[in-house]
């Protein structure tokens, strides 16, 4: 198990690291994370919640799939399965931003990783040698347009789909989206 305090942990972001393996790491912005390496066939990871969110699971540096965290609640939710036995990175990258005029002011909790299937954990990823914050008043840059799209009369995303387009194909994109590959000015969904 590595908990909140271990040095194989890489946090990119703003957090509150805990000196103690009993008391979780607290963030709150989007676009945070928290990345380990391990080998394996099947990681989960011990998360909270006091005002629910969204998580991106990254794995291997490809997304996997995404995580809803209800309001006040604490689980274990499984990363990944069904994996090779070989070495792998996994990143949990928060979505969404605290939003004090909706309820939902609060942060995420992180208590653990652990590899239920057996396996180990390694040294702590390697940092990216270049960081870029966002930091902004619309919408996008909060990390509230993940699960929405609307329309705006004549509004075309950076390859001239329309946000209906988008949503109707399943192609729903959003500033978190293009961490990887470069910053889209605006974003849908």
């Amino acid at each position: 198990v590595l908990t909140a305090n271990s040095p194989e942990l890489v946090y990119t972001g703003r957090f509150v690291v805990p000196t103690s393996a009993d008391t979780p790491a607290l963030f709150s912005w989007p676009l945070t994370q928290i990345s380990c390496a391990f080998r394996g066939t099947k990681i989960v990871a011990d998360l909270g919640a006091s005002a629910g969110g969204s998580v991106r699971v990254m794995v291997d540096g490809y997304f996997t799939r995404y995580i809803h965290l209800s309001k006040n609640t604490r689980d274990t939710y499984v990363l990944a399965a069904g994996l090779e036995d070989t070495d792998h990175e996994v990143a949990v990258v928060r979505v969404t931003e605290d939003d004090q005029w909706n309820g939902k002011s609060g942060h995420m909790k992180f208590y653990s990783f652990s590899l239920p299937s057996g396996g180990n954990f390694n040294q702590a990823p390697a940092r990216y040698s270049r960081k870029v914050e966002i930091i902004g008043d619309s919408d996008i840059t909060w990390g509230h347009g993940v699960d929405k799209c609307k329309d705006v009369p004549g509004w075309k995303d950076k390859d001239g789909h329309s946000c209906a387009q988008i949503a109707k194909n399943g192609w729903c994109k959003h500033a978190a989206d293009y961490a990887n590959n470069g910053v889209d000015a605006y974003g849908a969904c």
